[in-house]
């Protein structure tokens, strides 16, 4: 997931070539998660934290390094909602939790 989040940002932000942009979506992670930091920080920021599971994307990966995004719905409001899904699978049990993301170049 962490390499389908690197690509998706890097080619996101070259394919909006400097203008304002919008990428809207179920991403499956949490706001804890490793993806979210890079998502909102940057690949540089979220490696120094989450350096297990970003490791060295940035030398393995022919796409720029993505720089962060704005949550739209933390801009607003300060934080993520407490949830953005509510489902009960098959296994594991019930889940609650954000996984939908609004972001902003």
């Amino acid at each position: 997931q962490a390499i389908h989040m690197y690509l998706v940002l890097s080619r996101f932000l070259h394919m909006a070539n400097g203008a304002p942009a919008v990428l809207v979506g179920n991403f499956n992670f949490t706001p804890k998660s490793a993806q979210y930091a890079m998502a909102a920080n940057g690949y540089d920021v979220a490696a120094k934290e989450h350096s297990k599971i970003l490791g060295n994307l940035n030398m393995i990966l022919p796409h720029q390094p993505p720089t962060g995004f704005q949550s739209a719905y933390k801009q607003c409001f300060g934080r993520e909602p407490s949830f953005t899904n509510n489902a009960w699978p098959k296994i594991g049990g019930r889940f609650i939790g954000t996984l939908d993301y609004i972001w902003m170049s």
